[in-house]
């Protein structure tokens, strides 16, 4: 597989993720990421070439990629962005190759809910500074945090300020961060949440905490998230 991707590329992506420059990403990220794609799919030879290199599956896969770049890929960790990409663009590509051998139209399904994703959340407007600005989604989301934390973990106000406040002062609020701030704050390895309140029930291993987080966010993302979804707020 010819390397289309070294340190200069690995700074280019460093920094459009510290800095979200439209220009940066139209000259520089954007063919990356789709050069990402044509690579991942010829390296691992998804066939029929003219399907899997198909520029409706090309670009569900760039979409993805440019998603998870903002919102889980961290710059500061082990792993180069390269890695990273070229991982979740295998993995990408093996979803489509699954729902394709079950006998689904998977050029509709997959590109369908890859960009039901990617228009609730990350829809162009003039640019993506006037996108993270805009107030109608920055008030919906403030919506969206505050009944989490009151109505599905039953926190305090105290609680609740002292969370929000934890999670703006970090550098970048990674899931695993954001969700150790919850645990401990909440103290969920010793505390179940039930549908009437907390209940003492101290967690049998390590993970019980994250595992207690997981199992409400999953509540909340079924019931809230849906609705938000159905009736067009997202």
């Amino acid at each position: 597989m010819t390397i289309y991707f070294g340190p200069e590329e690995e700074k280019i992506i460093k920094e459009y993720i510290k800095t979200r420059d439209e220009k940066l990403y139209n000259a520089s990220v954007h063919p990356l990421l789709k050069n990402i794609a044509y690579g991942v799919r010829g390296k691992y030879n998804f066939k029929p070439e003219a399907y899997y290199a198909s520029p409706s599956v090309i670009s569900g896969c760039v979409s993805l990629l440019w998603e998870k770049l903002l919102t889980t890929y961290d710059p500061e960790g082990d792993h180069k962005a390269y890695s990273y990409l070229t991982k979740v663009a295998h993995h990408y590509f093996c979803g489509v190759a699954r729902k394709r051998n079950k006998g689904e139209t998977t050029l509709r399904y997959t590109t369908r809910q890859i960009e039901q994703i990617w228009n609730a959340s990350h829809c162009y407007s003039e640019s993506r500074e006037e996108m993270f600005l805009d107030e109608h989604h920055t008030r919906t989301r403030k919506r969206l945090v505050g009944s989490f934390l009151s109505d599905y973990l039953f926190c305090t106000p105290i609680q609740k300020k002292k969370i929000l406040e934890s999670i703006d002062d970090l550098p970048r609020a990674y899931k695993k961060n954001v969700n150790k701030i919850i645990i401990d704050e909440l103290d969920l390895q010793n505390y179940a949440i039930r549908d009437d309140g907390p209940d003492y029930r101290p967690g049998e291993s390590k993970s019980a905490g994250a595992k207690r987080l997981y199992t409400i966010k999953t509540k909340f993302m079924d019931r809230k998230i849906s609705l938000y979804k159905r009736t067009g707020v997202l």
